[in-house]
């Protein structure tokens, strides 16, 4: 006869493992949708895509385990998490090494150098979260059918501000984490829950950190 804990024990375990194939299955297929002529798919992932094919770059950072916003213009300009688009700035994203491989050493280098140039932020440590990664149909005019571009999104650990120039184009401010939930829902909303979950990442390898240096 099965005992009473047995059978609570087997149910937990059944339970887990169900948890745990959900998240296998989020972590490879998050979302699809269609976007104009392109396939988008959210996906959590650490490959980093060459700088070449990256369409989008959204950063969350902190310092001293504080978020970070960065605002262009004066005083009227809304506070948001730093966003680099290649069709609004393709200048920002040339960093004279096209066509040179490793995307992850390659992204990084780019990265620290941007953040410091525009924000005044030294990077200390950077992960991906994941990607939008977005394919080609044989519609896109000019584009071979199953060519892949990249919205990225990734987590940022600040080790030292910089002062900027009062009449500097950028400007930075420290927020709370009620706060960047609150901006993300209104200012984002392509991307809210994707960067909810690039939040709750950055927070959950905050506390393993801790409890692992206790």
């Amino acid at each position: 006869m099965v005992s009473p804990q047995n059978i609570e024990n087997w149910l937990q375990q059944q339970e887990l493992e169900e948890t745990e194939a959900t998240n296998r299955r989020r972590k490879v297929y998050l979302q699809q949708r269609r976007l104009g002529d392109w396939i988008a798919r959210i996906e959590a992932s650490e490959e980093v895509p060459e700088l070449d094919a990256i369409e989008s770059v959204h950063l969350m950072m902190w310092h001293r385990e504080r978020p970070l916003l960065v605002r262009q213009g004066d005083a009227f300009q809304e506070w948001r998490v730093p966003v680099l688009v290649r069709a609004e700035e393709p200048e920002v994203f040339d960093d004279g090494e096209s066509g040179t491989q490793g995307g992850e050493e390659r992204v990084g280098r780019w990265l620290k150098v941007v953040a410091q140039e525009r924000w005044g932020i030294g990077i200390d440590d950077w992960y991906q979260w994941g990607v939008q990664r977005l394919t080609a149909t044989t519609q896109v005019e000019g584009v071979t059918p199953g060519t892949e571009r990249f919205d990225v999104f990734l987590c940022a650990t600040a080790g030292k501000l910089s002062d900027l120039a009062e009449d500097g184009e950028w400007s930075r401010r420290y927020t709370t984490t009620r706060d960047l939930n609150k901006l993300l829902r209104a200012q984002h909303l392509e991307f809210e829950t994707t960067l909810t979950e690039v939040h709750s990442s950055y927070l959950i390898r905050q506390a393993q950190s801790a409890r692992s240096g206790s």
